[in-house]
């Protein structure tokens, strides 16, 4: 749904944030939330 779509571009654009030499999109959100989510929390 909107709520979760708009958590997963948060997410996005906070992991940008700190990779900036890593470019993030829907083909690879497994990755995203493989490193970032842990138990439906953001995780350092």
């Amino acid at each position: 749904g909107m709520i979760l779509d708009r958590d997963i571009n948060s997410s996005i654009n906070i992991f940008n944030k700190h990779n900036k030499n890593k470019t993030l999109n829907y083909k690879n959100i497994n990755q995203v939330t493989t490193l970032h989510f842990h138990f439906g929390k953001l995780v350092a």
